[in-house]
């Protein structure tokens, strides 16, 4: 299963996209600042269950500055290698240990991109996502293509139930329409 609608989150404001035939339409953004947030994050959710009502499913969607992007050669094909890669490049790269981090990796060319973010974080995010309605089925970000080649994937919320698989994207989230639906 893919969630049907992204929660992209920043300082800069939020967003909230829907899965469509030709990526993702946004339906409307919310300033973190706003005074009204609260009201305004729930006309979101709302218009989330209006475009598709009972089946909402949300991927948080982190954002870059909280995710440590690293690059280095690939090396060998064997996974334990590329484990292992994956931890040296990362070793004193985030004042976090490994085991406190959600960790995805891809091979482009020749060169191993990782990107890595704090559970905290994830924890943080879901939190918030909860606190205004939004149940989350996984997490994700939308980097720089320099940065990471795919969409990193950092895994599925805490609640998700084990029989449900939650797929990634192959391909970062990029907005293909417009607004949906007037929100206010």
């Amino acid at each position: 299963m893919k969630p049907n609608f992204a929660l992209i989150l920043s300082l800069e404001g939020i967003a909230l996209l829907q899965r469509a035939a030709s990526g993702w339409e946004l339906v409307g953004e919310v300033s973190p600042e706003s005074e009204t947030l609260s009201a305004e994050m729930s006309a979101l959710r709302e218009a989330a269950e209006k475009l598709a009502p009972g089946s909402t499913t949300f991927k948080i969607v982190i954002p870059n500055d909280q995710i440590r992007y690293v690059s280095v050669a690939a090396g060998p094909a064997d996974p334990t290698a590329r484990q292992r890669a994956v931890e040296l490049a990362l070793d004193g790269q985030t004042p976090y240990a490994l085991d406190e981090m959600a960790i995805d990796h891809c091979v482009t060319g020749r060169r191993l991109q990782i990107a890595a973010v704090a559970l905290e974080t994830l924890q943080e995010a879901d939190e918030f996502a909860r606190g205004y309605g939004f149940t989350p089925v996984s997490f994700a970000a939308m980097p720089q293509t320099r940065d990471y080649s795919g969409e990193p994937y950092f895994g599925t919320a805490h609640d998700v139930p084990p029989d449900i698989q939650v797929e990634p994207d192959a391909v970062p989230i990029r907005v293909s329409g417009r607004v949906k639906m007037p929100i206010f």
